[in-house]
């Protein structure tokens, strides 16, 4: 039986070396290179131990080399296996890491009074970062400097599509569309006032947000609409593979999976015990990624889970399958009638 604090790769043996603190964010480069970034080891919004951040070759973890202060990292997104960023926090201090040359080094923050949450790089000279009060970093030039305030709510997530198209979301269901036509990041009309805690893209045409309580909407290229669930947990993490297949995971073990009709729960086995909250999930195909995750207070070991090849067969919706029903019925009674003799009178 897996329980919170042990990798469940399905099969598979728990991994060893995995440190002591809630993990907050993941990002794969490829199935045997990524990294992962948590709260310090004492705990959630202590500032006491060390931040975490962690390599993944695949099989097993490894310490990062991390010159900072002691604070929490929330997000974390690899430019390529050599270059990455890490943001973060603790109070109204700020955290940026910048990984180069084998150490993660902290670098300097623009301004006070925020802590950052999400982090996205166009490529290794231009990259954007969101966090509390409405805070929008942009990454240019070698150095971060803040952009323009579009509201007041704390964003949690950002995703871009390229250099001149992006999204971020946040509390109070805010969503903020970056155009660069007018090189300013405005808010859009959102059918949710629930807090959104991550947005992910595959295309300019089909997109996901995820956050409170179940919450799940869908953009289909002109607007945002709920997509109803059969959950109540908070979501925190989405990932998209294509148009038909997408992941989001979120508090209480939550994992749901996206088949191209509707969000099914999928159970993990042998199954997780403990209070474990999931808080991020990447993937670089269909068979290949990784949940990241920890119980809601400090001390004990972070949770990750390796997600498997799955060859699931979504189950329909009660209409859809009542309609299939009647479609299949009716198939068969003209096939019937086709094939009974005309008798001569």
């Amino acid at each position: 039986m897996g329980d919170s604090g042990v990798t469940i790769p399905v099969g598979g043996t728990p991994t060893q070396g995995v440190p002591s603190a809630s993990f907050q964010s993941v990002y794969l480069s490829s199935s045997t290179d990524g990294w992962i970034v948590g709260c310090s080891t004492g705990g959630c919004l202590s500032g006491l131990g060390e931040p975490v951040v962690a390599h993944w070759d695949g099989n097993t973890l490894t310490r990062g080399t991390v010159a900072a202060q002691t604070a929490d990292l929330y997000s974390v997104f690899m430019v390529n296996p050599s270059e990455g960023w890490a943001v973060g926090g603790l109070g109204t201090t700020p955290l940026i890491l910048h990984y180069n040359g084998g150490t993660w080094s902290q670098v300097l923050a623009p301004l006070s009074g925020y802590v950052l949450r999400s982090v996205f790089m166009v490529d290794s000279s231009d990259g954007w970062a969101v966090g509390d009060n409405g805070i929008i970093l942009r990454y240019s030039g070698g150095s971060w400097a803040a952009s323009q305030v579009s509201t007041g709510n704390n964003l949690r997530s950002v995703f871009m599509l390229g250099s001149t198209d992006g999204w971020a979301v946040g509390d109070g269901g805010t969503i903020l569309h970056y155009q660069a036509l007018s090189g300013q990041w405005l808010k859009m009309p959102s059918s949710t006032g629930a807090r959104l805690n991550s947005v992910y893209l595959s295309d300019s045409t089909h997109g996901w947000a995820v956050g409170a309580v179940g919450g799940v909407l869908h953009y289909d290229g002109t607007k945002w609409v709920n997509v109803a669930t059969s959950v109540s947990a908070d979501l925190n993490s989405v990932v998209q593979v294509s148009p038909q297949e997408a992941w989001a995971v979120g508090n209480s073990a939550t994992i749901l999976h996206w088949a191209g009709i509707s969000w099914n729960v999928y159970f993990v086995s042998p199954s997780i015990v403990g209070p474990v909250n999931l808080e991020s999930i990447s993937m670089v195909s269909s068979g290949a990624g990784l949940i990241v995750g920890g119980t809601p207070g400090g001390g004990s070991q972070g949770t990750i889970l390796r997600v498997p090849t799955m060859n699931t067969i979504p189950e329909l919706p009660v209409v859809q399958a009542s309609l299939m029903i009647v479609l299949m019925s009716a198939l068969a009674l003209l096939s019937r009638r086709k094939r009974t003799p005309i008798r001569a009178a």
